[in-house]
């Protein structure tokens, strides 16, 4: 999927169920298990207060562990250390610091902090132990959703469908799953646009996103429900 560098940052694991017009049917508790991208298939496995406690995708597994306002994410590829990210949740409960250690000693690394005005998240500073400049990206925000990001003199515009919440499976669950793996962006409802690339959804019966389809690339979901 071709999105602008910085964007990558943008992440969401944010999961709303759509409403139904019959007021006492009880609507279930689904979550996805498997996301499939081409030759890429991802099994995800919970704990048991439904948060992610694993991703394998074939030799290589992604553990999470959860210790207070701490969640500790290790990488392996084939058993051995690939990388380990450190994340720091504040009070408003969205994630305040990640820092990523790139080797066992936690020399190589690469640091992001989040600001945010409520849960919008305002400003991100991106540091690392290569000593280069900060990377700084500042966004807007209008009626609960993500509207532009910018950094230095470029300015990417976000659009949405305002008709539709936003949920697992769209673009921003899926940047979260893949690029980031915590949840610093919570819009109100679907992107269907970031800086020019479109994403398109297919829905099953039940509203539920089935696949994500962005410049040629068809990524599709099952999901486990109870």
């Amino acid at each position: 999927m071709k999105t602008f560098k910085f964007l990558t940052l943008i992440c969401i694991a944010f999961f709303t169920l759509l409403t139904s017009c019959k007021k006492d049917k009880k609507q279930p508790n689904c979550k996805i298990i498997t996301v499939n991208m081409g030759a890429q298939n991802f099994v995800i496995n919970y704990d048991e207060q439904n948060r992610i406690a694993s991703v394998v995708s074939g030799s290589t597994t992604r553990t999470y562990v959860y210790t207070g306002s701490t969640i500790t994410i290790t990488e392996t590829n084939g058993g051995s250390f690939s990388k380990r990210r450190i994340v720091t949740v504040g009070a408003n409960n969205m994630p305040v610091n990640l820092r990523e250690e790139q080797n066992t000693a936690g020399t190589l690394w690469m640091n992001s902090a989040f600001e945010y005005n409520g849960t919008e998240l305002s400003r991100l500073t991106q540091t690392g132990s290569g000593g280069t400049a900060p990377m700084v990206v500042t966004y807007t925000w209008a009626n609960g959703n993500p509207v532009s990001a910018s950094s230095g003199s470029t300015t990417n515009v976000i659009t949405v469908d305002a008709s539709k919440p936003a949920q697992a499976g769209d673009f921003s669950w899926f940047s979260a799953f893949y690029h980031e793996w915590i949840t610093v962006l919570k819009p109100k409802n679907l992107i269907t646009s970031i800086a020019g690339s479109t994403f398109t959804y297919t829905f099953d019966s039940d509203n539920k996103i089935s696949s994500l389809i962005s410049g040629g690339t068809t990524v599709s979901y099952n999901y486990t429900c109870n």
